[in-house]
């Protein structure tokens, strides 16, 4: 009997990985990173907290030099502002905060972070904001913009940062410490199930629909396989041949996508 993992948004707090920070790196964004990712941004919409405003913080060339020599650490960093923004935010009314940041370093010569939050500013006060988060940033530019469909939030930063179909994109370059982060409060958790057989996996499917929160019909398993009250369905013009791939690989214990 072999064992896999079905992903699913799930709905109230999961606890993160601890903050990773020193010499360890990475080179790219993991699919499993992805799937987090996208049901983070699923899960606020959920909650009524839609990631509504995108933020990247670039870096000036003394500061990308010093994370160039493992001196500063983007994961830190955007520890210390979100810190410093929740705090903020709070004493001004909006009690619930959440995001998910992504960082990147193309050709490793521009480290920046992509971040979506649920903040919403109002049209007099962006200015002032903008440029208060710029000033805590400290270390070059902001640039803030609004988001016109909060519901695709997830896909939209995952193509900020130039993440690939198959998640093994080069140009996303060298980053150390936590390549990407997500607040507690929509994080989303993977369930492992057996996967003996084509029936089992059947009724793991069945069961799974039946846990989807209440007023949700549809949770994204991966790319273009999505999980309903009705069983698995496939996105428009997927052909016979890949729609049984995919039911072959869950009997055989792989994940789709």
């Amino acid at each position: 009997m072999q064992r896999a993992f079905l992903f699913r948004p799930v709905l109230g707090n999961t606890r993160p990985p601890k903050p990773v920070y020193g010499p360890r790196s990475t080179d790219r964004l993991t699919r499993r990173a992805a799937r987090k990712i996208k049901g983070a941004a699923l899960n606020a919409n959920q909650l009524g907290l839609g990631l509504a405003t995108f933020m990247t913080f670039t870096c000036a060339p003394a500061d990308r030099q010093r994370i160039a020599r493992g001196e500063l650490v983007l994961s830190r960093e955007m520890r210390r502002v979100l810190n410093a923004m929740q705090q903020r935010f709070r004493r001004e009314g909006q009690t619930v905060f959440v995001y998910v940041w992504v960082a990147e370093n193309p050709r490793n010569e521009n480290p920046h972070v992509h971040l979506l939050t649920n903040l919403r500013v109002p049209r007099a006060q962006f200015d002032a904001v903008a440029a208060w988060i710029e000033a805590l940033w400290g270390h070059g530019w902001v640039k803030i913009e609004r988001i016109k469909k909060p519901e695709g939030a997830g896909h939209y930063i995952l193509k900020a940062v130039g993440y690939s179909a198959k998640g093994t994109d080069g140009g996303q370059g060298t980053v150390r410490g936590n390549r990407y982060g997500i607040s507690r409060n929509i994080a989303t958790d993977e369930t492992t199930f057996d996967l003996p057989d084509r029936e089992a996996a059947a009724e793991v499917l069945c069961a799974l629909t039946r846990t989807l929160p209440e007023g949700q019909d549809v949770g994204e398993l991966a790319e273009g396989v999505y999980l309903t009250r009705f069983g698995l369905a496939f996105r428009a013009g997927t052909d016979v041949a890949e729609i049984m791939q995919v039911v072959d690989d869950l009997s055989e214990g792989v994940v789709p996508g």
